[in-house]
Parts: structure tokens; C-alpha cells; sequence
């Protein structure tokens, strides 16, 4: 899809409707729900935020999800690859809680795997960057639920 080129480039605004076009010919030829589909949803998704047209990006990063979750193996490199992207998505909206909740969801089988054979270290070591992104989640929402603290008690000592 020439969307990923221009995505790449920076060019949004001119990427969004080549994803149209071809989400609009994958569905026709593969269904709404098809796992073909979902690495150009998420590229949409990512056009649609770069532009900040944050609900419709979100529209896009959930369908992600649910086709994934509904179509493919837990921790498959496809659905950890979606989950990795609306979190970060919801990272750079401040909203730290929703994306773990992402990532957790989507680690969760990938580490339950641990000790199960030597092919789940493989697994586990191209989600580096979802533990990345777990860790920073994990961070800002720790950092916001101490500013919370830090304003009820200066608001509760005031006279």
C-alpha cells in the first residue's frame, strides 16, 4: 500500500485516503473481519492520529484488536504488533492506565509461554519493545496517580 511510503515520508494528509482506497479493496476481497486486513487498519489508525483525528484513529486501533483478538493465536507476532501500536497510540494521549491494559492483555500469553520450550525466548524478545512501552506506561501512570496525591493534600492543607 503507497500509504506506508507516505506515512513514512511524514505526508499523513496524503497517506489517509491511499489506506482508504485499499482498506476499501481488501474488504471487498477478503471480509471486514479478515486478518489480511489488519496491518493496513493499523497503518490507517496511524494516519488518522498523525492527522489528529484522534476518534477515528481509535475506531481504527480497537477493529485491530478485535479482529485479532477473535482471529488469531494469543501472542501471535500480528495481534502483538496491533497491541503495541494503540498503546502507544494511548500513550501519546496521556491515558498511561488504558495502555496497560493493552499490554497486559497481550503479554499476558506471550510470558505465560515462559518454560514452555525453547520458542518462547524467541517470542519474548521481539516484544522488547511492548515491555518498553509497558514500562513507561506503568511510569506516567505512577507519576500521575502521585501528582493526584500531591494536589488532594496541598487542596486538604489550605485554609
Amino acid at each position: 500500500n503507497i500509504g506506508y511510503a507516505l506515512l513514512d515520508q511524514g505526508r499523513a494528509a496524503e497517506a489517509e485516503p491511499e489506506f482508504a482506497r485499499g482498506l476499501a479493496l481488501l474488504e471487498k476481497g477478503m471480509g471486514t473481519d479478515s486478518p489480511d486486513i489488519v496491518e493496513t487498519l493499523g497503518g490507517y489508525a496511524k494516519a488518522m492520529a498523525d492527522l489528529k483525528r484522534s476518534d477515528e484513529a481509535e475506531g481504527l486501533f480497537r477493529r485491530v484488536r478485535t479482529i485479532t483478538d477473535a482471529r488469531l493465536a494469543p501472542a501471535h507476532p500480528v495481534g502483538l504488533g496491533g497491541a503495541d501500536a494503540y498503546a502507544a497510540f494511548l500513550l501519546d494521549r496521556d491515558r498511561p492506565a488504558d495502555a496497560l491494559d493493552q499490554l497486559r492483555g497481550s503479554l499476558g500469553p506471550l510470558t505465560a509461554r515462559a518454560g514452555g520450550g525453547r520458542d518462547w525466548r524467541t517470542a519474548v524478545r521481539g516484544a522488547g519493545p511492548m515491555f518498553e512501552r509497558r514500562v513507561e506506561a506503568s511510569w506516567r501512570l505512577a507519576t500521575l496517580e502521585q501528582v493526584a496525591t500531591v494536589s488532594a493534600t496541598d487542596r486538604s492543607s489550605t485554609p
